[in-house]
């Protein structure tokens, strides 16, 4: 399985037991604690289609991703501001159609995500504000045994910005609440052609809007020790591509494009976070 083996699940279970071996009684007297790193596991459903133009389905990819996410952050002033890296990996299932082939299969999925986040602190107030930036890196590999492997990397930017909802149950348990709308840019996918000898051209994506919420459960042990249980939803679309042209060696001309796309994400995890 995918936890057992992978690297990032290691680097996971490392972290919780340096952590762990930390004593928190020799900063009893030492100042509110102002950094803070995390690890989470999560599993997270990815629903993904393709439309023509005329805005019929094309495929659909649809399944659990495991995943893995470590982040630090740093308080200053009213100021926060989070680095996370986030990896996720798995076989779903793929069912439509690519060119004239139909395809009941599975695709390997490989996503990962690099962000950074500045949160506005507001003490005693319910609300604040949040901006994030982040880079994203998506392969999809197609398989099917009567038909050649499709390959495809996809690569954007996004920018975000919202709302956080912030409920003090207790002073050890806080419910947190995101809600953001987001825009991509320099969105392009790489088309893997090799196998039949027409290179890798690489496709424009039309910039869409999109939108996330997170809900999140917070329990604090210590004023060191926290954990979290968290569920995220988040929606992108990427519009049709630009047209490449590729000639054969018969003078004959072939033409790529990437359809529209909209994706959803659903995920629910644990985090441990250690604040220093």
């Amino acid at each position: 399985m995918f936890f057992l083996h992978s690297p990032y699940m290691t680097s996971f279970f490392l972290l919780i037991l340096f952590i762990g071996s930390n004593v928190t009684h020799n900063f009893a007297h030492a100042s509110p604690p102002r950094s803070q790193v995390s690890a989470s596991v999560d599993y997270l459903f990815l629903k993904h289609v393709n439309y023509n133009i005329d805005g019929y389905t094309l495929n659909i990819d649809k399944g659990w991703l495991p995943g893995v996410q470590l982040a630090y952050s740093n308080t200053s002033g009213r100021l926060k501001s989070t680095f996370a890296f986030a990896k996720y990996r798995g076989d779903v299932n793929y069912d439509g159609q690519i060119s004239s082939t139909l395809y009941s299969s599975t695709t390997t999925e490989d996503l990962s995500l690099i962000s950074y986040r500045l949160d506005k602190n507001r003490p005693g107030k319910l609300f604040q504000f949040f901006g994030m930036a982040s880079f994203q890196r998506w392969n999809r590999n197609i398989l099917s045994p009567n038909a050649s492997p499709q390959n495809r990397q996809y690569q954007w930017l996004s920018v975000e910005g919202g709302l956080r909802l912030n409920l003090h149950l207790s002073r050890s348990n806080q419910i947190y609440a995101n809600v953001g709308i987001s825009r991509t840019f320099f969105s392009r996918v790489l088309l893997d052609l090799t196998d039949i000898d027409k290179g890798k051209p690489l496709l424009d994506l039309s910039n869409e809007f999109g939108a996330s919420v997170n809900l999140i459960y917070q329990h604090n042990f210590t004023r060191h020790h926290r954990i979290q249980f968290f569920s995220k939803t988040n929606y992108w679309r990427f519009g049709r591509s630009n047209t490449r042209t590729i000639e054969n060696n018969d003078g004959s001309v072939d033409l790529f494009t990437e359809p529209r796309s909209e994706t959803l994400t659903n995920a629910i995890g644990f985090s441990y976070l250690y604040r220093f």
